[in-house]
């Protein structure tokens, strides 16, 4: 799996689409844009969801003790 696939803690979509779109991984698997741009999308969002929900899990912890 290309770490393109992954957005950095600080990066936003325009800078995750840009590197994703454009690493040879990608292109190499999905050559078709439209389809890598599909793929990078959802990885950007489930990336970005997946954060979110362990940010909540730590700070319900947090308000737990």
């Amino acid at each position: 799996v290309s770490q393109s696939r992954y957005a950095t803690p600080n990066e936003n979509i325009k800078e995750f689409i840009d590197r994703c779109m454009s690493d040879n991984v990608m292109v190499s698997e999905y050559p078709d844009e439209a389809q890598r741009f599909a793929i990078c999308s959802v990885s950007f969002d489930k990336e970005k969801l997946e954060s979110k929900s362990k940010m909540n899990i730590k700070n319900e912890n947090i308000k737990r003790k």
